[in-house]
């Protein structure tokens, strides 16, 4: 029972079943057991998100602090990391995804992974970040099943791009020249996508311009894509035929070399 209460410790806010499910590695009969012994002892309380999904949480954050104060930092390290290897392996490469982010940065902020912290935070904003045509930022946040807009304004979203930018240049300082590489990707899509959005044009093409020379490098097809479509969407506000006529037939000489179903949907839609 102390193991299952150490590992529910370590979640962000809910204990979620299923992953303890998958952590502790117990069979569903030997976890529901030691389960009903921690609620029956009212050291947890069962109950059920708005989305249905059966969860726990500490009936006092007391218990909950005392739990985590008596664990060694290195079994803390290792199960943060544990829970981040765990929310990772949910991913699916949809927008859903977004409402893993939390929690994985969470994880990989406390086990002392700085770029994989890093890496999800540009992830999370730059999927979070809309503009809409008063040239303010939406922010859509998924939360069990339901979605709350929150606005920012020009100064607060300068300041979080300060911030990622400082982050960004402290972990170049120490971060492997292969590591950082795949880091400095999503930096330049994520930077080169928001500096456009917000009307700094050239800027944000010259980043998407980097971020594609450097996916070409690492064999990185879907940010090599990423960039290109971005390009011909600039070109199609900005009714540059040149330049989106350029990225489109990038797009098909990389197609014609390795097949993508949902770039080349994606391109049809372009073309036609």
């Amino acid at each position: 029972a102390v193991k299952i209460l150490e590992i529910a410790a370590v979640f962000l806010d809910n204990v979620q079943v299923d992953a303890l499910l998958t952590i502790t590695g117990n069979s569903k009969i030997e976890l529901m057991e030691l389960l009903d012994d921690l609620v029956s002892r009212r050291l947890l309380v069962e109950h059920f998100s708005p989305g249905g999904e059966l969860q726990l949480h500490f009936s006092h954050n007391k218990i909950k602090e005392f739990v985590t104060e008596e664990m060694s930092k290195s079994k803390k390290v290792l199960l943060h990391k544990r829970f981040a290897e765990y929310y990772e392996a949910q991913l699916k490469q949809t927008d859903d995804d977004s409402e893993h982010y939390p929690r994985i940065m969470y994880h990989h902020q406390e086990s002392r992974n700085r770029t994989k912290y890093f890496e999800y935070r540009l992830k999370r904003f730059a999927g979070l970040v809309r503009i809409n045509h008063e040239m303010f930022p939406e922010i859509n946040e998924k939360n069990d099943h339901t979605k709350t807009a929150i606005y920012l304004d020009k100064e607060e979203i300068e300041k979080e791009l300060n911030l990622i930018q400082e982050e960004y240049e402290t972990i170049g300082e120490y971060e492997s020249q292969e590591g950082f590489k795949e880091i400095q990707l999503v930096y330049l899509f994520t930077m080169g996508r928001l500096q456009v959005d917000v009307g700094n044009h050239q800027t944000g093409r010259q980043l998407i311009a980097n971020t594609i020379q450097l996916a070409e490098e690492l064999k990185n097809h879907d940010y090599q894509y990423k960039g290109w479509f971005k390009l011909v969407h600039m070109g199609i506000n900005a009714f540059d035929l040149q330049e989106m006529a350029q990225a489109l037939n990038a797009i098909e000489a990389q197609l014609a070399r390795v097949h993508d179903e949902g770039a080349l949907g994606k391109w049809l839609r372009l073309k036609g």
